[in-house]
C-alpha cells in the first residue's frame, strides 16, 4: 500500500522488533533505517549488522527479513533516529 501512495522520491526507514522477556530475545526487520547498537558491560559499543533490507516503498513487492538477537542480562539494545523528516 505504501508504495502504491508514495511518489516515486519518497521511502521510509523502520527498525521494527519484538522483544520476548522471557528469554531475552528479540525479533526485528530494519528495512534501511540501520542505527541499532548493542551496549554491553565493560565492552566497546557495538553496532548491529543486518542483512541492508531496503527501506519501505522503494520496491511494491519487496521482501524484507527477519533477523534475531540474544540479549544477555548485562547487555542493552540502543535505539536512534536521527530525528529529520523531510
Amino acid at each position: 500500500h505504501l508504495h502504491a501512495q508514495a511518489s516515486r522520491r519518497c521511502y521510509v526507514t523502520l527498525w521494527l522488533g519484538l522483544f520476548d522477556p522471557a528469554n531475552r530475545a528479540c525479533r526485528f526487520v530494519d528495512p534501511g533505517h540501520g542505527h541499532a547498537i548493542l551496549l554491553r558491560a565493560g565492552r566497546d559499543a557495538e553496532p548491529i549488522s543486518t542483512r541492508g533490507d531496503i527501506p519501505l516503498s522503494i520496491e511494491g513487492n519487496a521482501v524484507f527479513h527477519a533477523e534475531s538477537l540474544a540479549l544477555a542480562r548485562d547487555e542493552l539494545l540502543l535505539l536512534y533516529s536521527d530525528g529529520v523528516t523531510e
